[in-house]
C-alpha cells in the first residue's frame, strides 16, 4: 500500500496485489489423472510437462472450411490450463473532509472454462446463439455454414471443446461511499454516518458465459458427480446495493 496524499483535510491511499500460480506435471507416466472422460469431447487431465491440470478436447481441425462436415482432433488437443495462472487486486481509499470513498477491484487470467450451459442447450436446440445455424440445418442448407459453426451449433457434432473459452476477468468487487453527517442534523446523536455500498457492479471479460466465477466442480462433488470444473447452469454473482445509517449515541 502507498499513501499518495496526506493532509489535514484530504487523504488518498492506493494498494495493489499480484500473485502467480505456475505448475507442471513432471512424471505422470501411464497413470494419467482424467476427470469427466468422454464428457462432450473435453477432459480435465494431468499430462507431463504442462500445467496441472489442463483441459484437452476434440478440437475442430477445419473450422473455416465452408459447406463441409467438421473434423476433430480425436487425440485430444490441449485447450488450456484449468486454474488461473495469475491474479491481482487493486484498492484505493480517498478521504476528503467528511466524505470517504473506497474501491476494490480483483481479476485473474490464464485459465479456461467450459461453457456447459450453452453446450447442453445446443444439444436440446434451445441456445439462442445457434438458432440461425440450426434453422439452416433444418432447411437442409449447409452451403453457407463453416465447419466451426457446425462444431458449435449442430447437435450431431457439437463438441464441448468449441464451447471452452479463456476465463480471465476483472471485477469491481466493492465500492463504498461514506459521509459523516453534520452533528446539528441529528440533535442528541454524538456522530452519524450515511453509507452506500455496492458489490459486483462491473465485470469486464471476454468469456461469453454469465460469469467466469460461477464455477461448478473442482472437487469430488462437482458437475455430474465428479470434479470437472465448468460453468454449468450456475447463477452469476449478484449485484447488490446497500444503504446504511450508523448512529453513535
Amino acid at each position: 500500500d502507498v499513501s499518495v496524499l496526506r493532509g489535514p483535510v484530504a487523504r488518498w491511499d492506493v494498494g495493489a496485489l499480484w500473485s502467480t500460480n505456475h505448475s507442471e506435471a513432471s512424471d505422470v507416466g501411464s497413470h494419467r489423472v482424467a476427470i469427466f472422460p468422454n464428457g462432450g469431447g473435453v477432459v480435465e487431465e494431468m499430462r507431463d510437462s504442462v500445467a496441472a491440470p489442463c483441459y484437452y478436447g476434440s478440437v475442430v481441425t477445419n473450422p473455416d472450411a465452408v459447406g463441409v462436415t467438421p473434423t476433430f482432433d480425436l487425440a485430444g488437443r490441449m485447450i488450456g490450463p484449468t486454474y488461473p495462472t495469475f491474479s491481482y487486486g487493486l484498492t484505493t481509499r480517498l478521504g476528503l473532509g467528511r466524505i470517504s470513498l473506497s474501491l476494490l477491484g480483483e481479476g485473474q487470467g490464464g485459465s479456461w472454462l467450459p461453457f456447459v450451459t450453452a453446450w447442453e442447450s445446443v444439444r436440446e436446440k434451445t441456445w439462442p446463439g445457434c438458432y440461425d445455424v440450426q434453422d439452416a440445418l433444418a432447411a437442409g442448407d449447409t452451403t453457407g455454414l463453416t465447419a466451426g459453426q457446425r462444431a458449435a451449433c449442430d447437435p450431431r457434432y457439437a463438441s464441448l471443446a468449441s464451447w471452452t473459452f479463456p476465463a480471465g476477468f476483472f471485477r469491481l468487487r466493492y465500492a463504498s461511499l461514506t459521509v459523516r453527517l453534520p452533528e446539528r442534523w441529528l440533535p442528541g446523536v454524538h456522530r452519524a454516518w450515511l453509507g452506500l455500498t455496492a458489490r459486483n457492479l462491473v465485470l469486464l471479460t471476454n468469456y461469453p458465459g454469465l460469469d467466469p466465477e460461477a464455477i461448478t466442480g473442482g472437487s469430488t462433488e462437482g458437475t455430474f458427480g465428479n470434479g470437472f470444473r465448468s460453468e454449468s447452469f450456475e447463477l452469476p454473482h449478484p449485484r447488490s446495493v446497500e444503504l446504511t445509517l450508523k448512529l453513535d449515541l
